[in-house]
């Protein structure tokens, strides 16, 4: 499968005290991010191997020894690589399934994203569906492509800190997978969020190597709240002595403040052996009973406590 994203031109060699690092140009197309790196001839050596050992068809790997014809002209070992690097690289690059490796990432001096700055760009909902939908407004630094026409090989920001993707998390939900996730220049929308309810999204910019730290937005959703928290109700719950997601049941819904709920932790609750008093399961203490509602999430089952039998 072929791939545009990145490029890497040998510009030439460098010899420190009889090491010789290659340096290479390195774009990414979609971003603009251009960068140089340097790498020894064991370095790239061991990225072919490690490739070899799961993927077939590579481009030949450039040999150690000079050949015949570069001995007769007076070539010496560096100069012939340069060459013969820019044509391994031309080839290991256009494949997808090569370059989206985190070890040829790596190689290419490819480094985790900054953090990125997000705002609220629009609501949409339906009529009595109790769902909304929110398209997030996503910048970063290291996102400036090329205009139409100008050539691809040529980078606009100093930077080795491309971006490849936009992933938004939904803070403390029991669930790791992302709500959406974009490329830049993509719209970004968080679909089917429940309607009247507070909570916070994370947004992390992805590439090859990880992602950012995260950029955190609250929102609170238009339209009337579908699922009452009603006292009795099972939930999952985001307790605040550690962030960790545990089983509770709601006490009650403040009538001053119904931004949060006031819940009874179900064994194994959250204990703590320093403070237990700080951390109860039912009682007085309302520093760790009291939730966000934002991080209290309904079982799939709507079954009460008292009365029946519990959620599997």
């Amino acid at each position: 499968m072929e791939n545009t994203h990145f490029s890497a031109f040998c510009t030439g060699f460098d010899d420190l005290e009889g090491h010789v690092r290659y340096i290479f140009q390195v774009v990414h197309i979609p971003s603009g991010c251009a960068w140089k790196v340097h790498r020894r001839y064991r370095e790239m050596l061991a990225l072919h191997e490690q490739l070899a050992g799961t993927a077939t068809d590579l481009p030949e790997f450039p040999p150690k020894a000079l050949n015949a014809w570069s001995w007769i002209l007076g070539e010496d070992v560096p100069v012939q690589r340069v060459s013969s690097f820019q044509t391994y690289f031309a080839q290991l690059l256009a494949r997808d399934d090569l370059t989206r490796r985190p070890a040829t990432q790596a190689l290419l001096g490819v480094q985790r994203p900054d953090p990125v700055a997000v705002v609220v760009s629009r609501w949409r909902m339906e009529p009595d569906a109790f769902r909304a939908d929110v398209e997030l407004s996503v910048t970063c630094d290291a996102f400036s492509p090329r205009e139409t026409g100008s050539s691809p090989f040529s980078g606009t920001i100093d930077s080795p800190k491309p971006v490849e993707e936009f992933l938004v998390f939904i803070q403390g939900s029991p669930s790791t997978d992302p709500v959406a996730s974009a490329r830049p220049g993509e719209p970004l929308w968080a679909t089917g969020l429940p309607t009247g309810e507070e909570m916070t999204l994370e947004v992390r910019a992805a590439n090859g190597i990880g992602m950012s730290e995260p950029t955190t937005l609250s929102i609170l959703s238009p339209g009337e709240r579908a699922l009452p928290l009603s006292p009795g109700v099972r939930v999952r719950a985001v307790w605040a002595g550690d962030g960790a997601v545990y089983d509770a049941v709601v006490k009650s819904v403040p009538v001053n403040n119904s931004g949060y709920v006031l819940l009874d932790w179900l064994r194994p609750a959250p204990l703590s052996d320093e403070k237990l008093s700080c951390v109860c399961e039912v009682g007085d203490d309302t520093a760790h009973r009291m939730v966000p509602r934002g991080q209290v999430f309904r079982q799939m089952s709507d079954a009460f406590v008292n009365g029946s039998s519990f959620p599997t």
